[in-house]
């Protein structure tokens, strides 16, 4: 459980910075 609760935190992190990148491409 602990372990898969850090990998969705991980996934939100890289989600969020790969969504970052994708607006300063767009911009």
């Amino acid at each position: 459980l602990n372990a898969h609760k850090e990998f969705k935190e991980n996934h939100a992190k890289v989600k969020q910075i790969l969504e970052n990148i994708i607006d300063s491409l767009i911009v």
